[in-house]
């Protein structure tokens, strides 16, 4: 668990707080960020040498995640120095000093509400919460709050088990209640009610840089996409690859294809081989971009330009039939007097009359 390691230490029964913190900050923080910078000033002063983050949650009755942004706020403030000086521990150093970047009350509109929580902290792996620590943290209404959907969403009581991995998702990868609830319906939606299964996609949604509730609907209604189109060739899968998005990105993106004309040659992929891969989609997408498809009658009007050029390119090559020189071709012509023609034919039939 991560540690915080005061720079300096003192060793005092009482505390100096700077007026101008009072003037100037307290006032427009929250009250929880107000009790964690008093906590650890007065365990500065104490001598104190090392705490850890879970200890100051369970003194001020937070959540972990909450302490690390209190920190985070009033390091962005100046008012302290929150550094790393180990992968899991924290140097934590004040400044006595009023911040150049302080304001006035007066000039200072109240950020209760405006205040982004931004959390850039995120233990490598989640905190073993104990049966105890879950009890206190269960006094805390967002928690009951969470504990109740997921148990609605899963149609089942959590097990103590669940109820840690649920309460991770919450206190160490810091995810927002409406985005849990979401993550929540997503999984069940596709028949996974494991909180494993749901830890494990948070983990993957997280490094996809999906920390709020819009990013994951636009994510889920990409995703639909993706596997509608991997779903007509037959690559429909659980899970969609890393690869399998950057070439439909590709086709639908940077070809400015439509999904219409995308579905349309995945069909005919599908029609002319049996499970097409990728690179073979790839290569009809990218002959059609290269011919400026942009609808399905372009690439009708493609289908008959190529049936027309394979007709031309057959007849071409086709041989023509030789022509055969005959015997009667080759023979000479005769020249015929039809007049003697006749006086023959006359004169046979009076011999054959004379000698009848």
């Amino acid at each position: 668990m991560p540690k915080l390691k005061f720079n300096t230490n003192n060793h005092s029964s009482s505390i100096s707080i700077p007026s101008w913190f009072i003037h100037d900050y307290m006032p427009q923080a929250m009250g929880g960020y107000v009790k964690v910078y008093l906590y650890l000033l007065t365990s500065y002063y104490e001598g104190k040498d090392l705490l850890t983050i879970e200890d100051i949650a369970k003194v001020l009755s937070m959540l972990s995640s909450d302490v690390i942004s209190a920190l985070e706020y009033w390091d962005s403030k100046e008012v302290l120095s929150f550094k790393p000086f180990t992968n899991d521990d924290f140097e934590i150093s004040f400044n006595f000093n009023r911040p150049k970047t302080a304001k006035s009350n007066e000039d200072t509109q109240s950020t209760k509400t405006k205040e982004a929580k931004t959390n850039t902290y995120i233990q490598p792996t989640r905190p073993n919460y104990s049966p105890s620590e879950l009890s206190i943290y269960l006094q805390n209404s967002e928690v009951q709050q969470l504990f109740k959907m997921a148990e609605q969403s899963t149609g089942r009581l959590l097990s103590s088990s669940d109820q840690q991995i649920l309460f991770g998702l919450y206190d160490w990868l810091h995810m927002p209640l409406d985005l849990i609830e979401y993550l929540l319906n997503y999984c069940a939606t596709k028949g996974h009610t494991s909180m494993r299964y749901i830890e494990t996609t948070a983990i993957a949604w997280l490094d996809e840089g999906v920390t709020t509730l819009e990013q994951a609907k636009l994510k889920s209604k990409s995703d639909k996409l993706y596997f509608r189109i991997l779903s007509e060739v037959g690559l429909g899968g659980q899970n969609i690859t890393q690869v399998q998005k950057e070439f439909i990105d590709k086709w639908l993106n940077t070809y400015n294809l439509s999904l219409e004309i995308v579905l349309e040659g995945c069909r005919r992929a599908s029609a002319q081989t049996k499970n097409p891969s990728l690179n073979y989609l790839d290569k009809i997408f990218t002959s059609w971009h290269e011919n400026k498809v942009t609808s399905l009658e372009d690439i009708t009007k493609l289908d008959e330009a190529y049936v027309k050029s394979q007709k031309d390119k057959t007849f071409k090559q086709r041989p023509k039939a030789p022509i055969k020189k005959t015997s009667f071709n080759s023979m000479q012509g005769r020249e015929w007097d039809f007049g003697q023609l006749e006086e023959l034919e006359k004169d046979r039939m009076k011999r054959l009359f004379n000698e009848g």
